[in-house]
């Protein structure tokens, strides 16, 4: 331990030597040394010559409070050697970014060490480079990338960084993502809604942009859900039904999450258990599992009914094979969603709270899609088995009935 200790107090003396020699070369090399002693930076950064300054700016040794005086060195080159230094502490990175240089204020950007207050505002620098090292940032944060990709002057190459740097998922599902937010771009703002702050992602959106991952349900449902499952869930876009492609639309998710809210707020434990118990597959089986959730806890209770569809209740098409039958109690809708596979059956409350209307239509005995109408009559959705769109001229028989009303 002695001889340690010895030999370490010489090899300083070495290094001391070697800093004060005339030869550049030999304090180059002094400066460049991992091993070189914390006490020994300031002689090196007060070097007469850059190079030196610079390669002990470099130094991943270098102490924090070296690092910042380093930053107001003269040389540029000795700035940026200092604001690339993973060492540098994060308050003097933030200044680094106000530096005349832009290289400087380049690399400072580009250190994973810069704060992200720093870097929201490097986002508004004037050089395009310090911006693109923003975005290239492996630690900058999601909501700072939201801020990036609202910027209408970037270009579809900056708009693949910011994919990629924004993106969570590894290797396969990586280019899985991407390859669906190159077709849709909201697919890009999923990533930033499942890890970010959606009050910030939703703050840089157009009003009159109509993004389904930026909808209310999909943001709390997202926001709900374990960060790795929503990561994974994002990416879905499509699920299988039958064999065929069945398109994640915003209603469907709004679906999804108005059985999730219930089981979470219920009043019986057992019921908000449940939700940890589910294994998230994909959206389809989802949406299933909480569908049977939601009809196990939903209390039976008679249904409160619209004086306007009674009118309509029994009325059949004019070929006679469809037929209008009106809900009258809680049962009748579970055993409609069971046979529909939707979520049709958990429907109770929102009819007796007046946001929905509904009507069965029937081919002989059996259901072939539930009509979900809002106050004013209107369809909000007319769904067959699996959430399959109902044909149009169903709906169009529909519609001209209800304008008669």
């Amino acid at each position: 331990m002695v001889k340690g200790r010895v030999a370490r107090a010489r090899w300083t003396e070495v290094l001391a030597d070697a800093l004060t020699c005339e030869r550049e070369s030999v304090r180059l090399l002094a400066a460049r040394e991992r091993g070189l002693p914390r006490s020994l930076f300031a002689l090196a950064l007060a070097d007469e010559d850059g190079d030196v300054r610079e390669a002990a700016a470099g130094n991943p040794a270098c102490p924090p409070s070296a690092l910042a005086l380093a930053l107001e060195d003269e040389d540029p080159w000795v700035r940026r050697a200092a604001a690339g230094n993973p060492a540098c502490p994060p308050s003097a990175l933030a200044l680094a970014l106000e530096d005349e240089d832009g290289d400087v204020r380049r690399v400072a950007a580009g250190n994973p060490a810069c704060p992200p207050s720093a870097l929201a505002l490097a986002l508004e620098d004037e050089d395009p480079w310090v911006r693109r090292a923003v975005i290239n940032n492996p630690a900058c944060p999601l909501p700072v990338l939201a801020l990036a990709l609202a910027d209408e002057g970037l270009n579809s190459s900056a708009r693949d960084m910011i994919a990629a740097a924004a993106c969570p998922f590894p290797g396969k599902a990586a280019a899985k993502a991407w390859t669906a937010a190159h077709t849709q771009e909201h697919r890009v703002w999923a990533w930033l809604l499942a890890d970010g702050d959606p009050n910030i992602a939703r703050s840089v959106l157009s009003e009159s942009t109509e993004l389904l991952w930026a909808d209310a349900p999909a943001i709390q449902l997202l926001s709900a859900m374990k960060r790795t499952t929503a990561r994974r869930m994002v990416t879905e876009t499509t699920f299988r039904v039958r064999g065929e492609e069945v398109t994640v639309r915003s209603d469907f998710l709004a679906a999804v999450w108005r059985m999730w809210s219930f089981l979470a707020d219920h009043e019986n434990e057992a019921a908000r258990t449940s939700l940890h118990a589910l294994r998230v597959r994909d959206w389809y089986s989802l949406h299933e599992d909480l569908t049977k959730l939601m009809i196990q806890y939903q209390p039976e209770q008679v249904l409160t009914v619209d004086p306007r569809l009674e009118a309509l209740d029994g009325t059949s098409s004019p070929d006679g094979r469809l037929t209008i039958r009106v809900p009258r109690h809680s049962t009748t809708l579970q055993a409609w969603g069971v046979t529909l596979q939707n979520c049709i059956g958990g429907y109770a409350d929102r009819v007796n709270s007046g946001q929905s209307l509904l009507m069965g239509v029937f081919e002989g005995e059996g259901i072939r899609w539930g009509v979900d109408l809002d106050p004013d009559l209107r369809i909000v959705q007319m769904r067959g088995y699996a959430n399959e769109e109902a044909p149009a001229d169903a709906r169009e028989w529909i519609t001209s009935l209800v304008a008669m009303l």
